[in-house]
């Protein structure tokens, strides 16, 4: 896979800070996908403070400012393409249960790539320098995969639109030996 620009802010007319995305391998190649080239593993004493529970995603990355994060978790639960909708669907309810008062987004499936994926927006905070949490959910070789994305609420423009860019990149590898 090449690097792929999202917004090139060299280019006329555009208001947007350039979003590059490099490919990256997830899960001994389980994986394959773009993602913006400013993200790396989050440090440790970041994963303790934004994460403080048992059993959080393996996955955790960030970008410079701390801003935007990324979570991946391939869960032990099987998950068939066909189902990809109803496990969103499930993981909805559950996220509404989990957070009362939270503005959810409506359920959303992309199918534009080779993997489908379905997600859903959550406001994190009511206040307008807030943060926008985005969930999502696709069968990776057949077991459930959950991916979350949160950023500043005023960036949801940009970060919708990269989005549908990354979610555009997801390819299945090759069977391995994963450890969750």
């Amino acid at each position: 896979m090449e690097p792929i620009y999202i917004f090139t802010s060299e280019e006329e007319g555009c208001s947007q800070e350039t979003i590059r995305l490099k490919p990256f391998r997830l899960f001994t190649k389980m994986l394959s996908l773009c993602l913006p080239e400013e993200l790396e593993p989050m440090r440790e004493e970041e994963k303790d403070m934004y994460y403080p529970y048992e059993g959080r995603p393996p996955v955790i990355l960030t970008g410079c400012t701390g801003h935007l994060q990324m979570t991946f978790q391939l869960l032990h639960t099987s998950l068939n393409r066909e189902e990809i909708l109803d496990g969103a669907r499930s993981l909805y309810k559950l996220m509404e249960e989990e957070m009362p008062g939270k503005v959810f987004g409506n359920l959303l499936l992309y199918q534009e790539g080779k993997m489908p994926i379905a997600w859903f927006t959550i406001d994190l905070d009511r206040e307008e320098k807030g943060r926008k949490h985005v969930k999502y959910v696709t069968s990776l070789l057949g077991r459930f995969f959950l991916g979350t994305v949160t950023y500043p609420k005023e960036e949801s423009f940009k970060w919708q639109a990269a989005l549908k860019n990354i979610f555009g990149t997801f390819e299945e590898g090759e069977e391995t030996e994963w450890k969750t």
